[in-house]
């Protein structure tokens, strides 16, 4: 019946709520907890949990250094080549049409990558790559971009639910917020050895 039928669909929408919350709910207590001889590993969990929760084929975290942009982190999906290697020391042009977007703290989404314009600085970086679609998401501290996390389809087109880019963007405060307190802590400890 109809109503059998729309009581199935709310129960599992209701699932796949819970089982986010359990995703969201475990990446943030590993990255907060995390101390920085272990933070890598953390961030590389965190991203693989994202990855296989929301059937991605690639997630990776990117920082900005000076005029380049370096891929720090990744999970591949099996089956599914990694880029890290590739992706070292990236000139900041090449993603130049997505800065005043993230910029201001909100993220680009890519729907068809080969679709974009013959002239697009990140179209030929990303077709290289093999994704078909994807999604960035800022990592801002106090107004100010220090990198990204990134989200990317290979295999097939993917649409993102607002629901999905919520997540993505609350994961990537909790990754921002993780790097910012490893790197205070880094330089506290290093103070310190100066002060002994």
């Amino acid at each position: 019946s109809i109503y059998d039928d729309v009581l199935a669909a709310m129960t599992a929408e209701a699932a796949d709520i819970l089982a986010g919350q359990r995703v969201v709910r475990g990446v943030t207590e590993r990255l907060l907890h995390a101390g920085s001889s272990d933070l890598d590993a953390r961030i590389g969990d965190a991203l693989r949990d994202l990855g296989e929760f929301l059937d991605m084929d690639r997630v990776y975290v990117f920082a900005f250094e000076g005029s380049t942009i370096r891929n720090t982190h990744e999970w591949c999906a099996p089956g599914i080549r990694p880029e890290i290697d590739n992706l070292s020391a990236m000139p900041v042009e090449t993603i130049g049409h997505w800065l005043p977007t993230l910029s201001v703290g909100r993220p680009c989404v890519v729907s068809d990558v080969p679709g974009l314009p013959l002239d697009s600085p990140e179209r030929a970086v990303l077709i290289e790559q093999g994704i078909r679609s994807l999604i960035v998401v800022p990592m801002l501290v106090r107004g100010e971009l220090m990198g990204f996390v990134g989200f990317d389809a290979v295999r097939s087109h993917r649409t993102f639910t607002p629901c999905e880019i919520g997540l993505l963007q609350w994961i990537s405060a909790v990754l921002t917020s993780a790097v910012v307190r490893e790197r205070a802590d880094t330089k506290a400890e290093r103070a310190e050895r100066r002060l002994a």
